[in-house]
């Protein structure tokens, strides 16, 4: 497939999913700062990339507003659907 490309405007910086990776826990601990999701519509919808890219774009903003997010897309998969994986940092950054 292609390679995955970044998608939407974002405050993401090529930093901020390693810097997520390692923060850690009071205890020592690594800890998990961010959500991974991935929206893969179904082929018989027929989305186009762009497509796909708008509606993780749309929902992410929906749910995720005030938090840094990051939307890979791409079409890995055996018969090119494309599908966005969608990261976000579990700190709020409005509060």
């Amino acid at each position: 497939g292609k390679a995955a490309r970044p998608i939407g405007k974002s405050r993401y910086t090529a930093n901020t999913t390693e810097q997520m990776l390692k923060r850690m826990a009071p205890n020592g601990k690594p800890a998990r700062t961010f959500k991974h999701f991935v929206m893969s519509p179904d082929p018989q919808d027929g989305l186009t990339a762009d497509q796909v890219a708008e509606l993780a774009s749309a929902w992410a903003l929906r749910h995720f507003a005030d938090f840094e997010a990051a939307i890979v897309l791409h079409d890995d998969t055996e018969r090119k659907i494309p599908h966005a994986h969608i990261v976000d940092n579990n700190t709020n950054l409005a509060t």
